[in-house]
């Protein structure tokens, strides 16, 4: 089984069921099968983060397609998306929380070596701030390319 798989199914369905919500009308008949799906939505996003923490990067994309496609909709209307997407944003701080409250697991090991308890594989490749971000360095991106057929 290849290490990211249930994290790659639990993403597919994550947006499988958002662009069901996201494309469909809002139908008075049935209101029940709407809540199930947007319960189904953030029970598998909450499981995707949970199963790595990198899932959470789905949400930005899905609140930026809820506003484009629906806008001021989704403070009437589609309120129940909007209550969904509010819900989801909780795992990856409910996540980060209880890795920090409890620990993370091999905490004994990563606290031994300064490692923060809420890190992730490549945490150090993607830890930005504001100055790292107006002086980009482009020195990881280009060692990907290094002794392939790109090099000069």
């Amino acid at each position: 089984m290849r290490m990211y798989a249930l994290e790659q199914a639990l993403a597919v369905a994550v947006v499988w069921l958002f662009v069901r919500q996201v494309l469909s009308k809002v139908e008075p008949a049935a209101p029940d099968r709407q809540r199930r799906e947007l319960a189904g939505l953030v029970v598998a996003f909450w499981l995707a983060v949970f199963a790595q923490i990198g899932a959470a990067l789905l949400w930005p994309g899905m609140v930026a397609a809820a506003v484009l496609l629906h806008g001021r909709a989704l403070l009437g209307s589609r309120r129940a998306l909007s209550v969904a997407l509010g819900v989801c944003l909780l795992a990856p701080l409910v996540l980060i929380a209880a890795n920090t409250v409890w620990g993370a697991t091999g905490t004994a090991a990563t606290s031994a070596a300064g490692v923060p308890s809420a890190a992730f594989v490549g945490a150090q490749h993607v830890s930005l701030n504001f100055k790292q971000v107006l002086t980009p360095d482009l020195g990881l991106w280009a060692r990907l390319f290094e002794g392939g057929s790109w090099r000069e």
